[in-house]
This record gives C-alpha cells, sequence and structure tokens, in this order.
C-alpha cells in the first residue's frame, strides 16, 4: 500500500491555477524531492498539515482520507515553533511524552548529536543544532511518513550528515519521505526521485537518474597558502570576496586566494546555505547576524565572523534574502 497518494490534486485562487491538476504516489522506503517555488511549496505544505482546501482531488495516508491530526506525518519545517525560553532537554522530555516513546531522553541526545547542548536554552542554540532537535521529534514520533521543508538550507556539514543518515535509517524501516526544496542540487544529494512543479501538472527530473553523485559529497574547497594548497570544509568559510578578478577565501580570521570564481563557487555552495548578496560577495549565511539598512538603497550584513566583517547586501538580493530566511 502506498504510504501518500496525491489523487488528481489542484488548487486554484478564484480564476487562477496556483497547483496543476496532478497525480502522485510515495511507496513505503521511498524518498522523493518536490522542487518549486515558494507559494507552491507553502500550499502543499498546508494541504499536508489539513489546512490548505484543496479545489479538486484527494490526499491519502496509509490509504485512508488526509486529516488535520494524522499521526502518521511528522513534520520539519524551515522555520520550527520551539519554545525558545526552554532548554533542549526540556523539549526531548515533552517530545518523548507526546509521542509515548520508550526511548531515554539521553539516548535521542545523543542519537542526534545534541548532548553539548542538552541544557542549552533553545534561544541560545544555532540553527543547525535546532534542526537537529527537529529530528529528535521525529526519532521519538517514528512516523510512517516523514515530510521537511529545505531540509539542508543552512545547516553545517555535520547536520546534513545527520539527516542523510537519518532519513536513510527511516528508508530501510520502511517510512516514506517528501523534502520539498526550491534547489534542485540540494534534492539530488538526498534522492534520485526528484520532481518539478510545472505549469502542466508535475514532472520527474530525469536528469536525476544520469547523475554520478552519491548521497554524502566530499565537497571541499581548495585555497592557497604559499607553496601550498589548503581544503575548506564549507562550515568553515565565512565568506568570498572578488577583488580585481581574484577571489579571496576568508575564514578563521584569514584570507586566501581561492582559483575558483564567485559564479562557479555559488553553484557548488548554495546547498550548503552560501548566498550571492553581491556581485563581488559570496557569504555563508551561518555568519550573518545583522541585515543592516544605512538608507533606501544600501544595505549590508553584519558577520559575526572573528573580524566582526561587514559586507555590502545589493538591492535587488534583499528579497531573495528575506525569501530564504523566511522573513516578511
Amino acid at each position: 500500500m502506498e504510504i501518500l497518494t496525491f489523487e488528481q490534486v489542484e488548487k486554484r485562487n478564484r480564476d487562477s491555477i496556483v497547483i496543476p491538476r496532478f497525480d502522485l504516489k510515495v511507496q513505503p522506503g521511498e524518498i522523493i524531492a518536490i522542487q518549486s517555488n515558494l507559494e507552491v511549496r507553502e500550499r502543499l505544505l498546508g494541504m499536508l498539515l489539513g489546512q490548505e482546501r484543496l479545489t479538486h482531488g484527494s490526499i491519502q495516508v496509509l490509504g485512508e482520507a488526509l486529516t488535520s491530526r494524522n499521526g502518521h506525518i511528522g513534520f520539519v519545517f524551515s522555520k520550527e515553533g520551539f519554545y525558545e525560553r526552554l532548554t533542549v532537554k526540556d523539549h526531548l522530555k515533552f517530545f518523548k511524552r507526546l509521542h509515548g516513546s520508550i526511548k531515554s531522553v539521553e539516548e535521542v541526545a545523543e542519537h542526534v548529536k545534541l548532548s553539548s547542548v542538552l541544557h542549552n536554552k533553545v534561544k541560545h542554540i544555532s540553527y543547525s543544532m535546532k534542526k537537529r532537535l527537529a529530528l529528535a521529534r521525529l526519532y521519538n514520533q517514528s512516523p510512517k511518513l516523514i515530510v521537511m521543508e529545505e531540509p539542508d538550507q543552512n545547516v553545517d556539514v555535520e547536520t546534513k550528515q545527520l539527516m542523510v543518515s537519518f532519513l536513510e535509517a527511516a528508508k530501510e524501516e520502511g517510512a516514506a519521505v517528501v523534502l520539498f526544496t526550491n534547489h534542485v542540487e540540494s534534492a539530488l544529494s538526498f534522492t534520485d526521485l526528484v520532481y518539478q512543479v510545472k505549469d502542466h501538472g508535475i514532472e520527474q527530473v530525469h536528469q536525476a537518474q544520469e547523475s554520478s553523485h552519491t548521497p554524502i559529497k566530499l565537497n571541499k574547497i581548495t585555497a592557497k597558502l604559499e607553496d601550498k594548497l589548503v581544503l575548506f570544509d564549507p562550515a568553515e568559510i565565512d565568506y568570498f570576496e572578488s577583488q580585481q578578478g581574484q577571489v579571496l577565501l576568508y575564514g578563521g580570521g584569514e584570507s586566501y586566494p581561492c582559483p575558483l570564481t564567485l559564479t562557479e563557487l555559488e553553484a557548488r555552495l548554495t546547498s550548503f546555505g552560501f548566498f550571492r548578496c553581491h556581485r563581488s560577495y559570496l557569504v555563508n549565511l551561518q555568519r550573518v547576524r545583522e541585515i543592516v539598512t544605512w538608507s533606501k538603497n544600501s544595505y549590508s550584513l553584519n558577520l559575526s565572523d572573528l573580524t566582526k566583517s561587514q559586507i555590502p547586501l545589493s538591492k535587488n538580493k534583499l528579497s531573495d534574502l528575506k525569501g530564504i530566511l523566511n522573513l516578511s
């Protein structure tokens, strides 16, 4: 039996088609990704939450009509609603009680690498740690269907590896996984079954089947230090700057010449949370502490790196950044 079935699903807003009619089935042990724009993604998530009314068609989970209180579905959102004043341990205790889990708090914390921040309040942990906390909720719940929004956006390398391992384990146990993302390259790091929402419906990205990618890619970035080549993990990099045709990599308070162009780096690092904030800059969004408005047309990003760097943000990139960060 299919875990999730979309049958002739369509969403209209008055006379406009928001989501064209489509059919899709997700089998046990299957991981699929759906690439779409932000509005379509939010509508589809709303449907799975039982909050978005369909214009046509139906959605079934395990052969039954979807309801707003379906305990078979576990969600991970790009922006989670954790209680900021409670500790990580408080949340893990709550998840354990909520889902009647037999797993101990310590076991779950170790499984998702949260032991070091167990007694920290959620407001004091990083975005990557919050993603791990969302994984802990799923680990307690053990749902038949896992739905994740932008799973690897702005997370560190270790957290992404945790996600891949977690989803592969869920797949082996017969769960189905649906990922929603704006980026095909991000989807391909998790699965070959990638679908795009088009004007005429939903279709599979067949190029993915020809890809030679592996779930975990060694994506080191090369820079020069005198007569040596230095390899950086994406999480170690603060930002890149292009100066007179030379790209510089900034990390740990130092700068290093990099042989790649900003365009090449953007293609390789977007799925690791890097953003082209200016024609001459590519920034690791994990390092952004503040978005500063200087005037109507002048903006900058203040970073939390060792040197408290400030880099420009182009006016035409501001709306893109707000979309990524889910800011209104």
